[in-house]
């Protein structure tokens, strides 16, 4: 029996989205005026990306879009080269956001960058600030790159379209976005790097085989030597658990499997395709991508998620998120207002309605789509 309690929680969910839904349809102001020019601070668990981003367009995007000007990447322990991103242009005056799987590197970059006098960076640190619905069991433990990626993916993926998101990192991640808008979770094994060096240090006499190695021409079974069958091994093993991974999430939330080969020839909003639409991404995509030629290739996607979530974060109204000082403190989870700025979260998800998107500020028109170019010149 459903006690009483139950039942009117459930007429007021009901009432609530129904009132949801309502204010869908109301138009919302695109606030490109908010999106500046922009230096992007990416700390990752192998490399430091650094990027400077201005507002333009992409192919595959109705909206506003960041376009990668400028990109520097060093190794993580590496020496940052600030002489390089003070090239770039008045830093002094430029708003900086920084963001990572690595919250050592994002440590002493903060440190480094007080001794150089410019404005502290925006630090987006988390989940709750991110601007995607988050559909998991434990929102705060999904790393923040695997959101970002979600952010930059709703803003190219088609209309209605679910989308996968493959990561090609330390880390291979495989990650579904439902067709709402949702991150809902997905994958996550070792990386090509990663398993190149645990059959090396896990084995008394298994050579270390560069990833560079895995790249141009791709390996040919069987391998006749011990550096041959590792490279069988390392590519073909991550190829086929990639293209498995994809394939269960399409078996169990109801996709049609996509071509790997082909092009997406489906990305207006009036395509059949219940395929999911699929994105490269990550240091290791260069490598795989051969035998995904008909994914979308964005080296450096979760750089432009990030840049999407400060200029979100600085066009909202002040009244649903007022503790962060835009360009003046580093904002943490601990200074915001969290219980504001999980309704704001909630509130972003993207929301069809009449053949609008809406979505981070924006609102945008959804006309048919003309097949777009595979690979975006941007951020390696």
């Amino acid at each position: 029996m459903i006690s009483l309690a139950t039942r009117c929680w459930m007429i007021c969910f009901r009432i609530f989205r129904g009132l949801a839904v309502w204010y869908s349809t109301i138009p919302m102001a695109n606030n490109s005026n908010s999106a500046s020019p922009l230096l992007a601070i990416d700390a990752g668990n192998s490399r430091i990306k650094f990027g400077l981003f201005e507002p333009g367009r992409s192919p595959l995007s109705d909206g506003i879009w960041p376009e990668c000007r400028q990109f520097q990447a060093v190794p993580v322990d590496d020496v940052v080269r600030w002489d390089v991103l003070s090239s770039w242009g008045d830093i002094k005056d430029r708003q900086s956001v920084i963001s990572g799987s690595n919250p050592r590197a994002i440590e002493r970059l903060l440190g480094e960058w007080k001794s150089h006098n410019w404005p502290t960076p925006f630090v987006v640190q988390d989940y709750s600030t991110i601007p995607v619905a988050i559909n998991v069991e434990f929102p705060a433990k999904v790393g923040l790159d695997r959101l970002l990626n979600a952010v930059a993916a709703n803003a190219l993926r088609p209309f209605g379209r679910a989308a996968i998101v493959i990561n090609s990192g330390t880390a291979t991640t495989v990650d579904y976005v439902s067709a709402a808008g949702e991150f809902c979770g997905g994958a996550i094994l070792p990386g090509l790097k990663m398993s190149a060096e645990a059959l090396h240090h896990y084995t008394a006499l298994l050579p270390l085989l560069p990833v560079q190695e895995l790249g141009g021409e791709q390996p040919v079974a069987p391998g006749r030597n011990t550096r041959e069958a590792i490279r069988n091994g390392l590519f073909w093993g991550q190829v086929g658990a990639v293209r498995e991974l994809i394939y269960q999430l399409c078996l169990h939330r109801g996709h049609d499997l996509p071509s790997f080969q082909q092009p997406d020839q489906a990305r207006g909003a009036s395509s059949s395709s219940d395929s999911p639409w699929l994105v490269l991404t990550g240091g290791g995509a260069p490598v795989m991508s051969p035998q995904f030629s008909g994914v979308y290739f964005l080296p450096s996607l979760g750089m432009h998620g990030l840049v999407l979530t400060a200029w979100a974060t600085a066009s909202r109204p002040v009244s649903t998120f007022p503790d962060v000082p835009w360009g003046r403190e580093s904002v943490t989870a601990p200074e915001v207002n969290r219980e504001a700025a999980r309704s704001w979260n909630d509130s972003r998800r993207l929301r069809p309605v009449s053949g609008r998107l809406k979505h981070s500020g924006f609102s945008r028109d959804i006309p048919p789509r003309q097949q777009a170019p595979r690979e975006h010149v941007g951020c390696l």
